[in-house]
């Protein structure tokens, strides 16, 4: 070797420094860490000085770091560096550089002590010198050999010009790190905050971090694992490991708590980056195939852990170094106050996506479901159904039993709907007592139709609500693709006319068509034009006789409103009156009718025609307790007597409060007028509510008629004799037929209503057909009727 034996040729030693140092110069411009420079140094140094192996070791922050000397030259036992790199005594360098990190001068043992360094590493000689400036120097380079060796003196002026040389080039690496180190802040810091605080949910968050430390620290491995409000693990991803080992992972880790979990005990419950190398990770870090890295934990609301990142490589040592734990700390800090951002944004999508009320899909949200069902299904000639449900006495409910036990009712009604439904399908809330479902699955007309009729089905069934049954129907409206339309408005517009067409025909569910649409559209015209009619005398009052089935006389009529509309024409009171009642119009409406039937009661009054006059009122007019004031003001005001005024309600009116309507029937009652139950037996039909209510007349409903035969003529008798029982005068309506009369007749009952005998009629023509029914009257005939037909 060059250096073996005593020389004066001083040039060549200058040009082996000048050599050594390019080398080492070069390899420090072209990388950001120190380990390769010093790992040459320390390789060429053991060649030029013919010695056993040539250590580093460096001060960083006071502390000498024993990890340097992995650098050494490695082709002798390798096996012995790897035991001084897990042993204690890798804290306890050898003497000698304690003495020149003090003293700052070069320092030779040509026999060197027994201890742990000699018994391990055979060392007999050793020689260290400073690395950098003698006076403050940055580590200390050591020299040693296995057997007696005495190093001369240019072998010692070479190794202390390579220290000062190494320590211009330490500190040149460790300025390009100290710079590549903020660069790597800056960047991360940029991305992480870029693409962090665009996630609405804690995984994003906890990916991003993922993907940002593994590119700045360059692991391959990236795990990223969430945790909820109950300390439970929700969801576990990666990036660069092999699909058999995620879904190892993601088995032995999901749904269960962090805290019981070898991993929860490692991390503790301190929230703070823990550094990872081989030593742990052959425990729960194993299963991460990660043994050198650092363990990131993303922590927020009160300090609860939400998610944990797991970054690095499956060699020991490698991401392990000490300058990556202040961009780690860092990172952790920054992406925890992203996190709880994010779990902000996230409720924020929720409460925006939601029905606060129901947690159900709002309108928002399920528009975006079906826009994105019909991409699919246009792609893949695919068919989906739209159904739009609407409740049909949720207004009566609410009004008569509060607002309280509305909202307990729509959760019922979410809940029933849910269970009815399938897990592809979208059940959602349009607002008040609107539902609507999207079936995304193969879903044609008659499957549609069949899966609205079993959600028609499943609500007539009651509802227990705050411990009390209620019964609430539901009229369903249909749109599908691709047959009634190709995106989201349209479709829920034509389910939204198919649904109103089905509340006004009272059959449940109907399938959008054309006819649909005719009839339905000028529907919110109507809405808004209803107050205008009440004001400008737009609407009239027709009246349907009652006939006395005893006498054949007409004793009553009953007021039925009609609509002249100055450019629909003469609409019936299906055509309006529902809107009313949804709207709260109808108790202005009820009010005019009232005004207006005693007004032609007083008249036909005035002409010697005694005739009662009957109102029909709706639920909203029974719950409000002013109704027995204004009925007394239209009756003051016509001057017709209070018996001579009945008042219709149906059953479900009364029921919608039971408490609340009896109480404002017993005062009505009180007035002296008549009240009268109508369409009884197609309500809640419980036979108890007869003897409680103050009632006077009870109007049977036409479907038990039937045409007369016997088994419907058993029932009307059964419910004639009940009546009559409690002292109840008993109407039968809806007489269509003489063979409806025929039956009637022969079972008892007091008077009867019905097209048969006469349609409702405007007020003069029905003076017409009372001075024809009379004339035609024949004395002591039976069936009068048989010759007015």
């Amino acid at each position: 070797m060059i250096m073996d034996g005593p020389t004066n040729d001083r040039s060549l030693e200058v040009d082996i420094q000048t050599e050594l140092f390019l080398q080492l110069a070069e390899i420090v411009s072209t990388t950001t860490r120190t380990g390769p420079a010093l790992a040459l140094a320390c390789e060429r140094l053991a060649t030029i000085l013919d010695c056993t192996r040539v250590s580093i070791f460096l001060l960083k922050n006071g502390q000498v770091i024993p990890r340097m000397s992995r650098f050494a030259n490695g082709v002798i036992a390798p096996g012995q560096w790897d035991e001084f790199r897990t042993s204690s005594a890798a804290n306890n360098p050898p003497a000698v550089v304690s003495e020149v990190l003090v003293r700052g001068v070069p320092v030779v043992c040509s026999t060197y002590e027994n201890d742990w360094w000699s018994q391990h590493f055979d060392i007999a000689s050793m020689m260290a010198v400073p690395i950098g400036n003698s006076s403050h120097p940055l580590g200390v380079l050591v020299a040693d050999s296995q057997v007696p060796y005495e190093f001369r003196p240019e072998q010692i002026r070479l190794a202390t010009a390579l220290g000062v040389q190494l320590g211009g080039i330490v500190a040149l690496a460790r300025q390009i790190e100290e710079q590549h180190t903020r660069l790597g802040f800056a960047e991360a810091s940029r991305e992480l905050y870029q693409k962090g605080s665009l996630s609405t949910t804690t995984l994003g968050v906890a990916e991003t971090l993922a993907r940002v430390t593994a590119k700045v620290l360059g692991g391959p491995i990236a795990w990223s694992i969430t945790v909820n409000t109950t300390g439970s693990i929700t969801q576990v991803t990666s990036f660069g490991v092999p699909r058999d080992t995620q879904e190892k992972v993601r088995v032995a880790l999901e749904g269960k708590p962090f805290a019981s979990t070898a991993l929860g005990g490692i991390v503790g419950p301190v929230w703070t980056p823990l550094q990872i190398d081989e030593e742990i990770s052959t425990d729960a870090f194993g299963l991460f195939g990660v043994r050198s890295g650092w363990c990131i934990p993303i922590s927020c609301l009160q300090e609860n852990l939400v998610a944990l990142v797991i970054v690095g490589g499956p060699s020991a040592g490698d991401f392990a170094e000490a300058r990556h734990r202040d961009l780690v700390n860092f990172l952790a800090q920054e992406t925890s106050l992203i996190a709880e951002n994010a779990i902000l944004r996230e409720h924020d999508h929720y409460q925006a996506t939601h029905d606060s009320l129901t947690s159900l899909a709002n309108r928002a949200a399920f528009e975006d479901y079906l826009a994105y069902a019909l991409a699919i299904a246009a792609r893949t000639s695919g068919r989906l159904a739209v159904l739009l449900l609407d409740l049909n006495r949720f207004k009566d409910v609410n009004d008569t039993l509060g607002h309280h036990i509305g909202d307990a009712l729509l959760n019922e009604v979410a809940q029933r709907l849910t269970s009815e439904m399938r897990d592809a399908d979208v059940v959602a809330r349009l607002g008040g007592d609107e539902f609507v479902i999207l079936l995304s699955t193969s879903a044609d007309i008659n499957g549609a139709k069949n899966a609205a009729k079993r959600l028609v089905t499943a609500l007539e069934q009651p509802l227990l609500v705050a411990h009390r049954p209620i019964w609430i129907g539901a009229s369903i409206g249909i749109a599908c693709f691709p047959e009634h339309g190709a995106d989201p408005q349209t479709l829920l517009h034509r389910a939204d006319l198919a649904m109103y067409e089905a509340k006004r025909t009272t059959v449940g569910v109907v399938v959008y068509d054309a006819s649909v649409d005719r009839a339905q559209s000028s529907v919110p015209g109507l809405l808004l034009e209803l107050p205008r009619a009440i004001q400008q005398d737009e609407l009239v009052v027709h009246y349907q006789p009652k006939l006395d089935i005893n006498s054949h006389e007409v004793l009553g009529v009953e007021a039925l409103v009609r609509w002249v509309h100055p450019t629909l024409g003469l609409l019936g009171p299906e055509q309006f009156v529902p809107l009313a009642e949804a709207t709260g119009i109808i108790r202005q409406l009820t009010s005019w009718v009232l005004t207006t039937a005693l007004g032609q009661a007083a008249v036909w009054r005035a002409s010697g025609r005694a005739l009662r006059m009957s109102v029909n009122i709706s639920a909203r007019d029974l719950a409000d307790v002013t109704l027995p004031d204004r009925v007394t003001a239209a009756l003051v005001s016509s001057g017709v007597p209070a018996d001579q005024l009945t008042l219709e309600l149906t059953e479900s009116a009364i029921m919608s409060d039971e408490a609340k309507g009896t109480e404002v029937l017993t005062r009505l009652r009180q007035l002296g007028v008549r009240i009268s139950l109508d369409d009884f037996g197609t309500g809640y039909s419980s036979l108890a509510y007869l003897e409680r209510l103050p009632l006077d007349e009870v109007k049977i409903d036409r479907s038990f008629l039937g045409g007369g035969n016997g088994a419907e003529s058993f029932l009307v008798r059964s419910m004639v004799k009940m009546g009559h029982h409690l002292g109840l005068q008993i109407v039968v309506e809806g007489i269509e037929h003489w063979t409806s009369y025929e039956s009637v007749a022969r079972i008892d009952c007091d008077e009867l209503q019905g097209f048969a005998l006469s349609p409702p009629l405007e007020a003069a023509q029905l003076e017409q057909w009372l001075d024809d029914w009379t004339s035609n009257l024949p004395s002591g005939s039976s069936h009068p009727w048989r010759q007015a037909e």
